[in-house]
Order: structure tokens, then C-alpha cells, then sequence
């Protein structure tokens, strides 16, 4: 009798680390796809920022106009994708970073 229940304990014991491991796993690979999309939208902000300096200076050349007065136009979106490259690729570094730590 006692053999059976010390059975039935281990197998319930498998069955909770089976499913632990599983939710673990998902979240992982949840987690990992989340710090992509930061890092991605990260390095796309910094693209936007790169484009929107290219127009900007050619802009000034084809429509007689002076650098200053088109980024004067152009400051916000730029300041504003800058910032925001920024903020997501150091997000997206610091929780992959903290995620391959392991937990206490």
C-alpha cells in the first residue's frame, strides 16, 4: 500500500516538472521573440532616423534651401526616432542580457 502511494507521489512529481518544464520552455522562447521585436524596432527607429538626415540634407540641395531651415522642419522626427532607436535597443539588450542569468 505504502509502495503504491510512494509510485504514485513520484509520478505526480514527473508530471508537475514535465508541465513546469513546458510553461518554462514557451516562455522562453516567448520572451526571446519579445526581446527581437525590441531590438528589430530598435534598429528600425535608427534606420528611420538615418533616412529622414539623408532627406533632409538632399532636400536642402534640390530645393534651394538652407540645411538649417529643413532640419528646422526635421527636428522633431529625427530627436524623436533617436531617441526612441535608442530606448528599444537598450531594452531589448538588457532583458536578453538578464534572461540568460540565471534565477536565485
Amino acid at each position: 500500500m505504502a509502495f503504491k502511494q510512494f509510485i504514485s507521489i513520484v509520478e505526480t512529481t514527473k508530471h508537475f516538472r514535465a508541465v513546469s518544464s513546458l510553461e518554462e520552455r514557451k516562455y522562453h522562447r516567448k520572451s526571446a521573440f519579445i526581446n527581437g521585436v525590441a531590438v528589430g524596432f530598435g534598429v528600425g527607429c535608427f534606420a528611420t532616423f538615418a533616412a529622414l538626415l539623408i532627406t533632409a540634407f538632399y532636400y536642402s540641395q534640390v530645393a534651394d534651401q538652407t540645411l538649417e531651415g529643413v532640419l528646422a522642419s526635421f527636428s522633431l522626427p529625427i530627436i524623436y526616432f533617436f531617441i526612441l532607436g535608442i530606448l528599444f535597443l537598450i531594452v531589448g539588450f538588457v532583458w536578453e542580457r538578464f534572461e540568460k542569468q540565471p534565477k536565485l
